[in-house]
């Protein structure tokens, strides 16, 4: 009974150590990229509505992250403000409700990074 439990308890611990030395990457996390392109109206915010059907099902999402920000509409322009964004979560659909931080009359390509628990 000893050698059973001790065995299981061995190969769970190797398993353990295994994953945290290094064995754990972007690949193992339960996460999604994407970019979405979107034009700005005279706030500053988006002209359309900016949702996407999440490849992660209906899994809740916990946070999003603006990984990257470019200008599309004009050559040797940067992006000068941190984008912060809101968002909602419907079954397997994510809605973003706001974005701050972008500039008025602008064309944007904008990669995120979805994260989930």
């Amino acid at each position: 009974m000893v050698q059973k439990l001790a065995f299981i308890i061995n190969s769970f611990h190797e398993q353990v150590r295994s994953t945290l030395n290094r064995n754990i990457d972007s690949a193992n996390l339960a996460r999604e990229l994407r970019t979405l392109t979107f034009s700005t109206g005279e706030t500053g915010q988006p002209l359309n509505t900016l949702s996407f059907k999440s490849d992660l099902g209906s899994v809740r999402v916990t946070g999003i992250n603006v990984i990257r920000l470019v200008i599309t509409s004009e050559n040797m322009r940067y992006p000068t403000g941190l984008p912060l964004i809101s968002f909602s979560q419907n079954g397997d659909l994510i809605t973003i409700n706001n974005i701050a931080g972008l500039e008025s009359g602008i064309e944007y390509e904008m990669s995120l990074e979805t994260i989930t628990t």
